[in-house]
């Protein structure tokens, strides 16, 4: 396929979807986001787009506020079940809330 052949098809998606602006980069960086959000390591997404260093990769993701949030609980959860064994999870003292329970 060349160069103007995709750029064909995706003015014709960017139309169909009513989009003023829509780019094959701009497709890349949310490929590229929703595979981290879904889980994938980053050193996966790295591999995947090319990248040869680790910090570019993490420039380019786009992550959303709600998934950075679920990610710093779930490993805050896991430092407390560490630290407090035995104790249920609404027990734990834990900054995640920031109630200080």
């Amino acid at each position: 396929m060349s160069p103007a052949g995709l750029d064909q098809i995706l003015d014709s998606a960017r139309s169909r979807a009513g989009l003023t602006q829509a780019t094959c980069h701009q497709l890349r960086h949310t490929c590229l986001t929703r595979l981290r959000e879904a889980g994938m390591a980053l050193e996966a997404v790295q591999a995947q787009a090319g990248h040869a260093s680790i910090e570019s990769t993490r420039i380019y993701l786009h992550l959303a506020d709600d998934w950075l949030a679920s990610q710093y609980r779930r490993a805050a959860e896991a430092i407390d079940a560490q630290l407090l064994p035995g104790k249920p999870a609404a027990n734990r003292l834990s900054i995640v809330d920031g109630a200080g329970r």
